[in-house]
């Protein structure tokens, strides 16, 4: 074996560690990324199962109905009603809704019977 070869071998041993390196850091993010997502979904499956409140609120706000309602504090009213706002204003600022006029109209109305309410709304 000469001296090219060998350093021909290096530099495929090299290659093929930087490589495997690179798959191991891409597999790194993916795993934290899943990890994320594991997070996310255990939130939502508690937010789902626990405030049945909530879902009859959130699915009545999402297909765009106007709603009143009054719940004891702690079953996800915030949520429930944020969730729909922020959708509906998201779509409109993309362009794909414009069910409003242009102008200085509200754009939602959140009501809050206290101040400590209505900050944790506003947050």
């Amino acid at each position: 074996m000469g001296s090219g070869q060998v350093l021909a071998t290096v530099e495929e041993i090299q290659e093929r560690h930087d490589v495997i390196k690179e798959i191991e850091r891409k597999f790194l993010g993916l795993q934290q990324i899943y990890f994320d997502l594991a997070i996310l979904v255990t939130h939502i499956v508690r937010f789902w199962m626990t405030l049945k409140y909530s879902r009859v609120v959130l699915l009545s706000a999402l297909k765009g109905r106007d709603l009143i309602a009054r719940t004891k504090t702690g079953t996800g009213q915030t949520l429930a009603f944020g969730i729909p706002i922020i959708k509906s204003l998201s779509e409109e600022m993309e362009g794909r809704v414009s069910t409003r006029r242009l102008g200085r109209l509200p754009k939602a109305l959140v009501l809050a019977p206290t101040r400590e309410l209505a900050k944790t709304s506003r947050e």
